[in-house]
């Protein structure tokens, strides 16, 4: 495995507002390159941090986003997305059917109405088994949230994970495959 360190003010590949994102991200000690598996992990995050990220990488886009949830009601994240749609980028939510509309996250699927009200657009999926529509990523430009941080308030308190991973040539196939099973779901 190759490690590359990243400075304050280089431009990482593919996304030039990478470096911004990192302020505050302790755990992001350096880059480990997963080779053909699809990029470069660039930190290691607790639900807290990965919100935070989550929510300025949002900020910062300029080609695409794309959240898939299970649970769903974060204000912040609501509101960078409607910001996102508004800017223009292209702005895509895949939630988890059956608990969009009887579980007991008391404010997704208002959250998810004032998303679709305002440009976003927004997919309700099963998951692709049958099953429900588990995953909790996020794609913005060239950079991924994977693992296991739901986008709820209450979520802040858990002990979660989650990777921020720069996306390669081969995560970039990988993320197409994997999004279109999910809104096709």
């Amino acid at each position: 495995m190759r490690r590359a360190e990243l400075t304050e003010g280089e431009e990482a590949r593919p996304h030039a507002n990478v470096s911004r994102l990192f302020v505050g991200i302790t755990a992001a000690a350096g880059a480990v390159q997963f080779g053909d598996l699809g990029g470069w992990l660039r930190a290691t995050m607790t639900s807290r941090q990965t919100q935070e990220v989550a929510v300025k990488m949002i900020q910062f886009a300029e080609l695409i986003v794309f959240l898939s949830c299970f649970t769903f009601d974060l204000e912040e994240m609501c509101n960078a997305l409607k910001g996102s749609a508004r800017r223009k980028v292209p702005t895509y939510v895949v939630a988890d059917r059956r608990h969009a509309h009887s579980g007991t996250t008391q404010r997704m699927l208002s959250r998810i109405q004032d998303l679709k009200d305002n440009g976003v657009k927004v997919f309700l999926s099963n998951g692709e088994f049958g099953g429900i529509q588990h995953s909790k990523t996020l794609r913005v430009d060239g950079l991924a949230i994977c693992g296991s941080t739901n986008w709820t308030t209450s979520s802040r308190a858990n002990t979660e994970l989650s990777l921020l991973i720069e996306l390669n040539r081969e995560g970039f196939r990988a993320w197409e495959s994997f999004t279109t099973k999910l809104v096709d779901g």
